[in-house]
């Protein structure tokens, strides 16, 4: 009669989470704006399916306020007062996943 010893085997599995590719559109209103008066940034991550994250707003290269989560269209809106010196000046939306 035979005996059997005991034997196993594996394998390495990856998962990969899939990577959509976004678009992040910023809309500034109103623009121009006058000093000491509200405006308005608001945003909109399109994707293949709705985005799920946050945006982070930057004005001249600075985070203004904490991320926002986006709401369940894929779209966020802040308004602020624009405090800022006369001149041009940058805003940005940077999507988080």
């Amino acid at each position: 009669m035979a005996t059997f010893l005991p034997s196993s085997d594996s394998q390495s599995l990856v998962v990969e989470d899939e990577i959509l590719e976004t678009t992040t559109a910023l809309v500034v209103t109103p623009n121009p704006v006058d000093m000491g008066a509200d405006v308005t940034f608001q945003v909109t991550v399109t994707a293949f399916e709705i985005p799920i994250g946050s945006v982070q707003f930057y004005v001249d290269d600075v985070p203004d306020g904490p991320p926002l989560v986006l709401n369940g269209l894929g779209m966020v809106e802040q308004t602020i007062v624009a405090d800022l010196p006369p001149g041009n000046h940058t805003i940005r939306a940077e999507f988080l996943p």
